[in-house]
């Protein structure tokens, strides 16, 4: 867990109890914890299962996901550590929701989707998250660091073992916003739009929309009570499980809405109830593949040893921007390398519903992208004129706000 999650005082309090349990010998198991708590905090949640079992020493082998510290990579020893790697051995390390650094502050007025600052040992990447920045009071920026792995320690990941549906890419007969958008409201009016639209395809299931741009939960929130307003879904009470959500949206024909990550969770609820769900993807993760296909080309092997061992912090350069142009340029190698891996982990290509990607950066470069997708036309109308004034009022905190400039002779001088 960070050091923010740390501070989440209902972690604190499990940890006191663990450490108590600890000292007077209690074994304290998962079912034990309440399921409003993990279902509350996906992160204390995950950190419950990471620590669910730890063989004894000498007899069993420990097996978690990856850890997600770049300065744990560097003091890993690599005869101690196999991780199982694509065969480009890089992974994303160190996610961060909030930057303090100055040096990044300073280049927030840069309007660029991506920024990279070359750093030992792992690459630093950070983009802006729109949403956030209008929402959160010290959130805004999404950071990440690509680290490639020494090659002592890596096992090739072997073939996907589950068949990965085909994904179906929305195509529009009008221009969209992209996921980065300034006018955030009118980028959600839009994808609002789009999963009405989406949802219409497939009337058996429950249509969730899988959310990636932001990791606001204020956006979240706003995104239920929109649903809620257009009469697609309704808004969760805080004793409501998401098990008895999922069954109501099943009953009355609601959708659902929340962070990507999140799928796996819901897909097995939906497992357990019989309840089809069918995905629907807001924003790919295209920041993170091109900064993985990019620090894969930078890095190479006589160097990497030293590089590994070195301090997670050393800074090198100031953060360089990479323009949209750059990246929807080598987009459909993006999309061909790395989409049907990152559908199998997040577990949503193995879903039975082919997932619907609605990212109007793809729609973009519909054409070179024949072989990853199937196209999904989408034939939605307009919201009616009462619909729109309530996504204007849910969406309102996200509305830009423009001033008049100034006319008279003083004002002019004055500025």
């Amino acid at each position: 867990m960070t050091v923010e999650q740390k501070q989440n005082p209902f972690a604190q309090v499990l940890l006191a109890i663990a450490n108590q349990a600890h000292s007077e010998d209690i074994a304290l198991r998962r079912n034990m914890l309440p399921m409003w708590l993990l279902e509350r905090f996906p992160d204390l949640a995950s950190a419950a299962d990471r620590a669910s079992l730890v063989p004894n020493a000498r007899e069993g082998i420990c097996v978690s996901p990856w850890p997600k510290s770049a300065e744990w990579w560097a003091q890993a020893r690599e005869t101690e550590v196999r991780a199982l790697l694509p065969d480009d051995r890089i992974i994303v390390v160190d996610l961060e929701t909030s930057l303090a650094d100055k040096r990044i502050r300073s280049h927030m007025r840069t309007a660029a989707p991506l920024f990279h600052m070359p750093e030992a040992p792992a690459d630093r990447w950070f983009f802006p998250d729109c949403a956030a920045q209008l929402l959160e009071l010290h959130d805004g920026w999404q950071c990440f660091r690509t680290l490639k792995v020494a090659k002592a320690a890596a096992i090739k990941t072997p073939p996907l073992a589950t068949h990965v549906c085909r994904p179906y890419l929305a195509t529009r007969q009008y221009p969209a916003l992209h996921p980065g958008s300034q006018d955030q409201a009118t980028y959600w009016t839009g994808v609002m739009q789009s999963f009405r639209a989406v949802a219409e395809h497939d009337a058996g299931a429950v249509p969730i929309l899988l959310v990636g741009s932001t990791t606001s939960r204020k956006m979240l929130d706003l995104l239920a009570a929109a649903l809620a307003e257009i009469g697609m879904g309704e808004l969760r009470p805080v004793h409501r499980s998401r098990s008895e959500h999922l069954m109501r949206a099943a009953q009355r024909g609601f959708g659902i809405v929340d962070f990507v990550d999140h799928w796996s969770d819901w897909h097995s609820l939906a497992t357990e109830a019989g309840v089809a769900l069918q995905p629907v993807i807001e924003a790919l993760p295209v920041e993170e593949w091109f900064a993985i296909a990019s620090t894969a080309v930078q890095t190479t092997d006589k160097d990497e040893t030293q590089e590994t061992k070195k301090g997670p912090h050393t800074a090198s350069t100031e953060p360089v921007p990479v323009p949209l142009a750059e990246i929807l340029e080598v987009l459909p190698k993006l999309i061909e390398q790395f989409l049907d891996p990152w559908l199998e982990r997040t577990g949503i290509g193995p879903s039975n519903h082919a997932a619907t990607i609605i990212d109007a950066r793809a729609d973009t470069i519909s054409t070179q992208i024949r072989a990853s997708v199937d196209f999904r036309p989408l034939t939605d109308l307009p919201f009616q004129a009462a619909q729109r004034v309530r996504l204007e009022i849910v969406f309102d905190p996200l509305q830009i706000t423009r001033e008049d400039a100034p006319s008279d002779i003083v004002a002019r001088q004055s500025g």
